[in-house]
C-alpha cells in the first residue's frame, strides 16, 4: 500500500514514483484508500500543498472519474503553477480526448512543462510520443534519450525504451528497434505489453517465428480479445506442425471473425487453415471476404481470393463455377498487369495451371491447348 507520506515530494522522481504506483495499481480498493487519506488531508490542512490536488487527481484519473481529476489538477495548479505533475496530468486528459483544440491544448501543457523542468522523464515521454505521431523521429529519439537517461523508475525507462524502438522500426532499423523493445521488456510492468508486440514483429521479421509466438502470448494474456494479436498468434500457429496449435489458430480466428466479421484479413486466414480440413467452410471463409470487399471497399476481388475460392470449388465438384472463378482471376490479371506486372504474372501462371488441369476433367483437348498457350 502506497504511504500518503508520499504525497509531499522532496527528492528527485517521487512525483514520478507516485503516478506510476497510482497508475500502474489495478486494486480500485487501494487507489480509494489512498483517495480518502488524501481527501482528509485537504480538509485538515490550513495550507494543503498542490501535491495532495495532485494525488487526488491521480487516484480519480485512475478510478476512471476524468471530470474530477481534472479539477484536481486544475487546483493543483492553482496552488503551484510550476507542478509539472499536474500540467502532465491535464495534458493526457486533453490529449486522450479526440478532441482537435484540445489536443493542442494537450500539447501546450506539454511544452509549458517542459520549460518548468526540460528533465521531467514522464514529461519527455509524452513528447516523444507527440512527435512519434508528426513522424519526426530524431526529435523522438533525443527525448526518449535524455528520459531514459534521466530516471531509474522501469516502468518509465519502459515507456522510454518502447518510444526509442518503435521510432527505429518505423524508419526500417530493424537492429536498433529490436535492442530497445527487448530493452523495454525488461523494464515493463506485465500490464505494459506494447513493447512485447514490437518485439514479436522483429521476431517474425527474423523468421523467428517461436520467440515471435512467445511475445503475441503475452500479449493475448494481458487482452485477450485483442484481434491483431489474434490474427498473428492465428498465422503464426497455422504453420506448426503441432495439430494442437492449428486447432488453435482456427478458434483465435473464429473469435476474431465473430468479433470483427468485417475484417478481410481474418477470413482469408481463417479459410487458410480451413482449406486442409473444411472445404466447405473454407469455401464459406473466402467467400465472405470476397463479399465484404465488393460491398464495404467496392473493389475488385483480388486474384488470389479468386483463385483459393475456385481451389474450394475444384475440390468440391463445382467445376463449372470453378472454371468462372478461373476466369474472372485472369481477366484480373490481365487488365491490372501495368500496374504490376511481376506479380500478376507469377499469379498468373499459377491460375493458368489450375486452368489447364480444370481443362483436363472436361476432356476438351481444343481449350486444353489454348490454355496452355496462355501459360
Amino acid at each position: 500500500m502506497l504511504n500518503s507520506t508520499l504525497c509531499w515530494p522532496n527528492q528527485k522522481n517521487t512525483l514520478q514514483l507516485i503516478w506510476v504506483k497510482l497508475v500502474s495499481c489495478s486494486i480500485r480498493k487501494i487507489i480509494k484508500v489512498h483517495l480518502d487519506i488524501l481527501k482528509r488531508h485537504s480538509k485538515e490542512m490550513t495550507n494543503c500543498p498542490a501535491s495532495v490536488r495532485l494525488g487526488m487527481g491521480l487516484c480519480f484519473y485512475r478510478l476512471g472519474n476524468t471530470e474530477k481529476a481534472q479539477m484536481a489538477f486544475e487546483r493543483a495548479l492553482e496552488l503551484d503553477p510550476r507542478s509539472t505533475g499536474s500540467l502532465i496530468g491535464l495534458a493526457i486528459l486533453h490529449l486522450n480526448s479526440g478532441d482537435k483544440d484540445k489536443l493542442i491544448k494537450g500539447v501546450k501543457l506539454l511544452s509549458q512543462a517542459y520549460g518548468i523542468d526540460s528533465a521531467n522523464s514522464m514529461t519527455l515521454n509524452h513528447l516523444a510520443n507527440h512527435f512519434f505521431f508528426k513522424k519526426d523521429y530524431q526529435k523522438v529519439q533525443h527525448l526518449a534519450q535524455h528520459s531514459l537517461q534521466g530516471t531509474e523508475v522501469e516502468v518509465i525507462r519502459a515507456e522510454s525504451c518502447y518510444q526509442l524502438a518503435r521510432s527505429y522500426h518505423n524508419q526500417q532499423k530493424y537492429d536498433q528497434a529490436f535492442q530497445y523493445y527487448y530493452q523495454s521488456t525488461q523494464f515493463a510492468s506485465p500490464s505494459y505489453v506494447l513493447p512485447h508486440f514490437g518485439l514479436g514483429q522483429m521476431y517474425i521479421f527474423r523468421e523467428d517465428y517461436a520467440n515471435a509466438a512467445l511475445c503475441f502470448e503475452k500479449v493475448l494474456k494481458i487482452q485477450p480479445n485483442n484481434n491483431e494479436t489474434m490474427k498473428i498468434l492465428g498465422s503464426l500457429y497455422s504453420q506448426s506442425d503441432d495439430s494442437d496449435k492449428r486447432d488453435q489458430a482456427k478458434s483465435l480466428l473464429q473469435k476474431v471473425t465473430t468479433q470483427c466479421p468485417e475484417d478481410i484479413e481474418a477470413w482469408i486466414e481463417l479459410g487458410g487453415i480451413l482449406q486442409n480440413s473444411d472445404v466447405t467452410q473454407a469455401l464459406n471463409a473466402y467467400n465472405t471476404a470476397a463479399q465484404i470487399i465488393r460491398d464495404n471497399i467496392h473493389e475488385d476481388v483480388p486474384p488470389e481470393i479468386l483463385n483459393n475460392i475456385a481451389s474450394c470449388l475444384f475440390q468440391l465438384g463445382k467445376y463449372e463455377e470453378c472454371l468462372q472463378h478461373y476466369e474472372t482471376a485472369l481477366d484480373y490479371c490481365k487488365r491490372e498487369l501495368q500496374n504490376d506486372e511481376a506479380y500478376l504474372s507469377a499469379i498468373t501462371v499459377t491460375i493458368t495451371y489450375n486452368l489447364a488441369r480444370l481443362y483436363e476433367l472436361f476432356t476438351n483437348s481444343e481449350r486444353l491447348k489454348i490454355c496452355i498457350k496462355r501459360s
